[in-house]
């Protein structure tokens, strides 16, 4: 179980890094190329995956160097934000995507893989907060340990 959860919690991070990547492409073009000011969809879509990489550190990071910091209900919290997140910043920036009248050129394409891998995230990070839900109410809030093994049957 925990090599499915570790090979999970390495695609969100690739995927993070690219939808970061594209977003950042997207909203540099603007700023510099366009002499507007960048759409907010794609401001969404670089502060989520940063989030999102956060809470990647808190999940998987800080467990391991510092066990007494970790629990399980802010772990919780940060497995549902990068949902909620990647949901809203995903739909934004499609939306704001399909409204283009005319989307050509590495921009364009950027501009729509984006929202693909901001969509494509959301699977796993939902699969992922179900397999930490699982583990909660299967151990409850309490990690174990060594001096308290789990109950066996006698």
């Amino acid at each position: 179980m925990k090599i499915i959860v570790l090979i999970a919690r390495i695609i969100q991070a690739i995927f993070a890094l690219l939808t970061l990547g594209f977003a950042i492409a997207v909203v540099n073009w603007f700023n510099m190329k366009s002499g507007k000011a960048s759409p907010g969809a794609f401001n969404v879509l670089v502060a989520v995956p940063l989030v999102a990489l956060l809470a990647l550190f808190y999940l998987e990071v800080v467990p391991r160097i510092a066990p007494s910091a970790s629990h399980p209900i802010p772990s919780l919290v940060c497995e549902a934000i990068p949902i909620i997140l990647y949901l809203a910043g995903c739909g934004v920036a499609a939306h704001f995507v399909m409204r283009l009248d005319t989307c050509l050129g590495i921009i364009c394409t950027c501009a729509k893989m984006a929202p693909v891998f901001a969509g494509l995230s959301v699977p796993l990070w939902i699969f992922t907060t179900i397999l930490m839900v699982k583990q909660i109410f299967t151990h409850g809030f309490r990690r174990p340990s060594a001096s308290r093994p789990a109950m066996s049957q006698a």
